[in-house]
């Protein structure tokens, strides 16, 4: 073949298969879990908005609304406001029967 044939077959194909993962990928929906789902020590990741935050030394325990009220502790003394938007990694804890996730980063 010729080169420019194989170079538009390659072009023809690579777009193709470009606008069909965009197709499936707008079809496709992860439902959010419920906090009370997750297990201790499960990695999680999610937006929420702070209801309230506490802070005590170089702790700072930030209550976020996702579907339900997730309490969100983080070792470092953390200068949050109520209602502002959070992204939250963490390991999900036990504390005292509670869960909670022990935040290793938040981005606001």
């Amino acid at each position: 073949m010729k080169e420019k044939t194989l170079l538009k077959l390659a072009i023809t194909s690579s777009l193709t298969g470009i606008l069909f993962l965009a197709i499936i990928s707008s079809m496709l929906k992860i439902p959010d879990k419920s906090y009370s789902e997750f297990e201790v020590d499960d990695f999680v990741s999610f937006d929420g908005k702070v209801k309230k935050v506490t802070s005590r030394g170089n702790v700072t325990i930030i209550s976020i609304e996702k579907i339900e009220l997730v309490d969100v502790v983080v070792f470092e003394n953390l200068k949050l406001s109520e209602g502002i938007s959070v992204k939250v990694e963490g390991t999900v804890d036990e504390y005292k029967g509670d869960k909670q996730v022990l935040g290793e980063k938040i981005v606001w």
